[in-house]
């Protein structure tokens, strides 16, 4: 599978902005990122900076901003649960998956219905997936869909009216039947991306703008630059606390913190170089994580690379800890391997001392591989911009250091999407955001044989064979268990030299209660509050 690459919880990204898009700061006595605000309080609308909000399609949803958006307009079949790292009801109440893990078949909670008034059936939850998967769909989900029955006749050969491995059993049940096993596949469709919407509205041109959705919020108009979403008083299991969300339309994360600044609205973005002025003004910043890595992959075509003693040796020349304090100024946090932190199945410290900055160690292994000498260049491929210089840069001279000569080839951001994807990059920058919170977004698509966005050419087929079985493991615990093992197989083939990992930045004012951003870059809106004089105890 190939995703285009876009920043957000969508695919192979270059991730530019991301860093300055989400870490939670605000007034807090206790040192906890939070304040006290007892109980929470009915009423108010919580005033929202948003930067480059596109449409409120959640199908279209692309930034993440708009994946921000969608997850309050719309209910997903079943949702994330932040507690157990697994799902919980949304529209589905219940479902049940076949022992080989390749059908899934969800129940439809009795009386659901959307904004407009009109029942929420399994014919609706049917459409919302087709139109993802439908020929010509810009939703980058469809890619996750793949695995579904059907797919490639649907999609790709276009022969097929819809998806035919998704099936609406009776009005209020729907079953998915794929074509290998895969049991975190409902994990998939909590996706803010995946909301359930009308079938009946879809088609019409100005959905994008002004939606019929499924969730807590509903859209109530525009006026200006401000879109105005209220509370949705039968939404089950229980209407938010706040009456609504005023969405104020920003095109610069600067110009969102200086509206929060000035008290015109309540959450904001804090750009990367402002956080310290947050934390000055807000409280103690406290950092969450967003699910997303940054690395340089190592092309295992290329002739530099094919010895792992080689690759070894980059991964223990470069001193990332610098890169990470002094180039990224501290606005990102150290990369410990392939799955990120707020991925339940992180392993703590997973790459260990294979990560650690040791020149000498990576002397030797250069000697090692290339005995006679003759160490072949390294070309340095990366997009143009001055803080990508400076991490090429000093990926640059730390390899000179350890004798590995080295050359530095920029490319225009949409030049190097393509050079990626059809030439040989050698030591190359990505960046990898999650569309579901598994060790499984991170490691199938990036280090399966053959898998399109497996970029680094790895093909090692214990890791195919143990990934495809921990895909297929019924029990949680075990399966957990068994990614972490393969992270530290994949770590000891040394495909990726490891850089950081972004987190979640935003700047809430004191008087917001109940605030806290997941992974995915959003926000449960039904915990929310407001604790000032607008709001009722």
């Amino acid at each position: 599978m190939r995703r285009t690459w876009l920043i957000g919880a969508l695919g192979v990204v270059l991730i530019a902005g991301i860093v300055g898009a989400f870490v939670v700061v605000s007034n807090n006595d206790d040192g906890s990122g939070r304040p006290d605000l007892g109980q929470p309080r009915k009423g108010g609308a919580l005033r929202v900076a948003v930067v480059n909000l596109q449409t409120l399609d959640p199908a279209r949803a692309l930034e993440p901003s708009a994946v921000m958006v969608a997850d309050q307009l719309f209910d997903t079949l079943v949702r994330y649960d932040g507690q157990s790292g697994g799902i919980e009801a949304s529209v589905a109440g219940a479902w049940e998956s076949s022992f080989d893990q390749r059908r899934f078949t969800f129940t439809i909670q009795d009386g659901l219905r959307f904004h407009d008034g009109t029942p929420l059936t399994a014919e609706d939850v049917k459409a919302s997936i087709d139109r993802i998967a439908a020929p010509g769909s810009e939703s980058q989900l469809r890619f996750q869909l793949e695995t579904v029955d059907g797919y490639a006749a649907f999609h790709d050969e276009r022969t097929a009216k819809d998806l035919s491995g998704v099936k609406v059993v009776a009005a209020n049940k729907l079953s998915i039947e794929l074509t290998q096993p895969f049991a975190q596949f409902p994990l998939v469709l909590a996706n803010p991306g995946f909301g359930v919407v009308p079938s009946e509205k879809v088609g019409e041109i100005a959905f994008g703008e002004a939606p019929v959705g499924s969730g807590p919020l509903k859209f109530a108009g525009r006026n200006g630059d401000v879109i105005s979403l209220i509370r949705v008083d039968e939404y089950l299991p229980q209407p938010t606390f706040l009456d609504g969300v005023d969405l104020h339309l920003m095109s610069d994360p600067n110009n969102a913190f200086d509206a929060l600044k000035k008290g015109e609205v309540d959450l904001a973005p804090v750009p990367p170089d402002r956080v310290n002025e947050a934390a000055a003004e807000y409280g103690e910043p406290g950092f969450g994580p967003f699910a997303g890595v940054l690395f340089y992959g190592m092309n295992f075509e290329a002739p530099a690379f094919q010895d792992v003693r080689m690759r070894q040796a980059v991964i223990h020349a470069v001193d990332r800890e610098r890169i990470v304090e002094v180039v990224y100024d501290g606005t990102v946090v150290l990369a410990d391997g392939f799955v990120p932190t707020g991925v339940p199945e992180v392993a703590d410290n997973a790459c260990g001392a294979r990560c650690a900055h040791d020149p000498g160690k990576a002397r030797e292994l250069v000697q090692a591989a290339f005995p006679g000498g003759n160490v072949p260049t390294v070309r340095i491929d990366f997009d143009e911009d001055s803080r990508q210089r400076a991490v090429a840069s000093a990926i640059e001279s730390d390899l000179k250091e350890v004798g590995i000569p080295t050359e530095l080839r920029p490319h225009t951001l949409d030049d190097y999407r393509v050079f990626l994807v059809n030439d040989q990059p050698e030591l190359f920058r990505l960046g990898w955001t999650a569309d579901y919170l598994s060790a499984d977004a991170f490691l199938f698509p990036l280090f399966v044989t053959d898998q399109e966005n497996n970029l680094m050419n790895l093909s090692a087929r214990d890791v195919d064979q143990k990934l495809r079985t921990a895909r297929a493991e019924r029990d949680p615990e075990r399966r957990a268990e068994l990614y972490r093992q393969i992270e530290q197989v994949v770590l000891d083939l040394a495909p990726v030299l490891p850089i950081a990992q972004f987190t979640n930045r935003w700047a809430a004012a004191a008087d917001v209660g109940g605030f806290a951003m997941t992974p995915l870059g959003t926000f449960d809106v039904t915990d929310v509050f407001l604790a000032r004089s607008t709001a009722s105890g």
